[in-house]
């Protein structure tokens, strides 16, 4: 088991994670202002949720992202918030949005077999393809006040999702020019899969 939160040790990751924690919490109180308390469960149970299998880092690591997922989605679909409120149903939800989670991490994993890096800039980098996702496919870049409860919050499902299992250490060592390329060489290739499925199972 991990005796520290690694990621954590990078101050940028620090202060994202920290916007996203924030941004959990103020979409907490303002459900239970609205006496709901979902919003509050989703954030315990992630939080809670990533964070220990953080640090147990699960063997098998897509099996480990796909288990992971599931649970995600689900607890999305139910609070209404499945592909962003879209869902016909939970396995529409799951179709359309399973492949992105796996391609995702399958492309991270591949970097971390062959790069050198740390969590931190993992989380960062990876959390950006998250912020795509769910702040600028969703349109909530174009509102400031969902832009600052949200904004934080993919760094936790999509950069934190990707160090969950056992992670393995490359060694090739390439600067953050290589590292921004392949950052755009990946996003086009998970738009191309999430697109795939839109189109097949609209």
């Amino acid at each position: 088991m991990r005796q520290r939160f690694e990621f954590l040790e990078d101050s940028r990751a620090r202060i994202i994670f920290l916007w996203g924690v924030i941004g959990f919490i103020l979409l907490s109180i303002i459900d239970l202002v609205k006496r709901r308390i979902v919003m509050l469960l989703y954030f315990v149970i992630i939080i809670i949720l990533y964070l220990l299998l953080y640090k147990l880092s699960p063997k098998y690591y897509m099996l480990s992202i796909f288990l992971i997922s599931i649970i995600e989605e689900t607890i999305v679909y139910f609070i209404g918030g499945g592909l962003h409120g879209l869902a016909k149903s939970l396995i529409h939800d799951y179709i359309r949005s399973i492949p992105i989670f796996l391609i995702h991490a399958f492309l991270w994993l591949k970097y971390m077999n062959k790069y050198e890096y740390n969590e931190g800039e993992i989380f960062l980098l990876a959390g950006l393809h998250g912020f795509f996702w769910e702040i600028v496919v969703s349109g909530i870049i174009f509102n400031p006040v969902l832009l600052t409860l949200f904004g934080g919050t993919p760094f936790i499902l999509y950069g934190l999702l990707v160090l969950i299992p056992e992670r393995p250490k490359g060694k090739e060592k390439i600067n953050w020019i290589k590292k921004m390329v392949l950052w755009l060489i990946y996003l086009p290739i998970e738009v191309t899969i999430g697109t795939i499925f839109v189109i097949l199972f609209p």
